[in-house]
């Protein structure tokens, strides 16, 4: 039977234990707190760096009627700034240099600016004079309707691109003449002569 002393030591390393449990609990509680608030301010600051970068690609969009696509909650800048780059390309025209350019495999970090500026220069191109990749296909797409307000005079004009014309709806139906006969002598005045049948 345990005597008085040897009891109350065994009392006293049952405090000091739960009392080292406690701090133990507390700073391991503190620490996952500190991993966690890390884990957040690293998510607002990237989710503050696609939100920058977004309204920059969105300004480039908007001649197109199109806007950038939203980042994911846990996106990561550079990623997130080539998935838009890559969605840029597609509004340049297919002989563009840039358009064949993989930005996940063939631009690097470094590189990633300069590419990006020759991108929304080329992007001002097309929304200015666009290309027949980029021309909407008929002037009733809202997209062909291009307004130019004159800084100077404050004069507006609208221009219609696009890749039918307007007027080839009101064209007559044309058809091609592949020859012309003489009607009394039955002899092909214009064109092919008409084939021979065999063993004549």
């Amino acid at each position: 039977m345990p005597t008085a002393a040897a009891a109350e030591a065994l009392d006293r390393i049952h405090r000091t234990n739960a009392r080292l449990d406690r701090i133990l609990d507390a700073r391991a509680d503190a620490a996952d707190s500190a991993a966690e608030q890390e884990r957040r301010d690293t998510m607002r600051r990237h989710a503050d760096r696609c939100a920058d970068r977004r309204l920059r690609y969105d300004a480039a969009f908007e001649p197109f009627g199109k806007r950038a696509p939203e980042p994911m909650a846990d996106s990561f800048p550079p990623d997130y700034r080539r998935d838009l780059f890559k969605t840029a390309q597609n509004y340049l025209p297919s002989d563009h240099p840039l358009s064949g350019v993989d930005p996940h495999e063939e631009i690097g970090a470094s590189a990633m600016p300069v590419m990006e500026a020759q991108l929304f220069e080329a992007l001002r191109e097309q929304a200015a004079r666009p290309t027949g990749d980029n021309r909407a296909d008929s002037v009733n797409d809202p997209r062909a309707r291009r307004v130019h307000i004159d800084p100077d005079t404050g004069a507006k004009e609208i221009h219609y691109v696009a890749r039918k014309s307007f007027i080839a709806d009101y064209a007559a139906p044309v058809r091609r003449v592949l020859r012309i006969q003489d009607p009394n002598s039955g002899r092909v005045l214009f064109g092919p002569a008409y084939p021979t049948m065999p063993g004549r």
